[in-house]
């Protein structure tokens, strides 16, 4: 029997090492490909994106909205430039970055001109095993679909950067669009209705009437903007679920996402205590226990309606929305809205003690609208309920909500 072990033992070691041998032998075989140079191109009226690597690249392209960006991900690919790339401002591209996606290769995000498509994508070989690879940017005219790879030739020298990313305001040969920019899509979503009235205080003070209010107010003050376009999740009593929310966002390609809320804590420990607005982003950690608390109770306000809560994929919906490139930009965006907010609030309204924070909101799941929950006030708290129900106050709040929209715009 010893031997019998002994020999399996021998056996199952051996079958081991030629499985580590067969893998090591095909990662080697696996060759990563080094972009070496990369520049922006304006030629007869066309805008390209040229990059030259070490080997042939196999781009998967695709077009994000709001703001528009081109998306470039390459397998088995790294960055190797010789100099760190400026920004790029030239004919349809307005900026560009790039980056390691663990596991996969690298991504590259380029910021267009309203109204750009993607072009021809086309791939030669340049001296060696040099291979360059050009991806048009287009607008209407079919005649601008066409490629660049004759300005990046094969007399520059591999490795060297050009001076096109360095030329930030490289005059571009397009001709400007006199066209009327597109409206900015500002959802507000006034939290609960109908059957679910949110907070309730004496039976009397419910938190769907208040949030209606306040939210009708800040739709008329931006509406005034002839920038905007403004969506109510809900104009009248009535319920709307979270998925809805998030969904009606989506449908109507939103900006911006703020929803209105106003709390109540039955703790005793926090209901005093708790007073002023905040303003929260998403975050799959909470900034605080209060944070937490209300997260919890607002994912749970579909319940009142007879609606059971969607289960989260695996790994953590919050967490997979989170580690994304682009949803890292929301987030990013999300927290400038943030600050412009409560900066605007703090000469209008009382803020609390802590007015930036963060919670897993199911509303604030938005991958490419920026978006914050902002917590009008506690109902609890009797000071805070008090100049809830007052016009004028709404009033205030409402303005400074929408002064701070605006300046989130007037930035970018």
């Amino acid at each position: 029997m010893a031997r019998l072990l002994t020999f399996r033992s021998v056996l199952a070691l051996l079958t081991i090492c030629a499985i580590c041998s067969s893998a090591e032998r095909a990662w080697a075989g696996k060759r990563m490909t080094h972009i070496v140079k990369a520049e922006a191109v304006v030629q007869d009226g066309r805008t390209c994106l040229n990059v030259v690597s070490d080997g042939r690249l196999a781009p998967e392209l695709y077009k994000v909205a709001f703001p528009e960006r081109i998306v470039i991900d390459a397998a088995d690919a790294a960055f190797q430039l010789t100099l760190l790339p400026k920004s790029i401002s030239a004919g349809r591209i307005m900026s560009f970055r790039y980056g390691p996606i663990t596991g996969q290769g690298v991504r590259m995000v380029v910021d267009v001109t309203q109204g750009t498509r993607i072009g021809r994508v086309s791939s030669k070989r340049l001296r060696g095993e040099f291979y360059l690879s050009s991806i048009s940017f287009i607008g209407g005219k079919p005649s601008d679909d066409q490629t660049c790879d004759k300005v990046l030739g094969d007399d520059r020298p591999i490795g060297v950067q050009t001076a096109s990313f360095a030329e930030s305001k490289r005059p571009s040969s397009e001709p400007r669009s006199v066209s009327r920019p597109r409206e900015l899509v500002v959802v507000i979503d006034p939290g609960h209705g109908g059957v679910d009235p949110g907070a309730v205080v004496n039976k009397v003070d419910l938190e769907k009437g208040i949030v209606l209010a306040v939210g009708r107010r800040v739709a008329k003050r931006l509406r005034k903007d002839e920038r905007f376009r403004v969506v109510l999740t809900r104009d009248t009593d009535s319920f709307v679920s979270l998925d809805d929310r998030v969904e009606r966002t989506r449908q109507e390609k939103g900006d911006l996402f703020i929803s209105l809320h106003a709390d109540s804590i039955d703790k005793a420990a926090y209901a005093l205590r708790a007073q002023g607005a905040a303003v929260y982003i998403l975050s799959h950690r909470a900034s605080d226990a209060l944070a937490k608390r209300l997260a919890d109770k607002e994912n749970a306000a579909d319940l009142p309606a007879g609606i059971l809560p969607k289960k989260a994929s695996s790994g953590g919906e919050v967490r997979g929305i989170l580690v994304d490139l682009l949803a890292r930009e929301t987030e990013s965006s999300s927290s400038r809205l943030r600050k412009l907010l409560i900066d605007s609030m703090r000469s209008k309204v009382r803020l609390s003690r802590q007015p930036a924070r963060s919670a897993a909101f199911h509303v604030l799941k938005q991958a490419e609208t920026p978006a914050v929950l902002v917590e009008l006030g506690y109902m609890s708290n009797p000071g805070d309920l008090k100049r809830m129900r007052r016009a004028d106050w709404q009033e205030q709040m409402a303005t400074a909500i929408a002064a701070g929209v605006q300046n989130f715009f007037d930035e970018r």
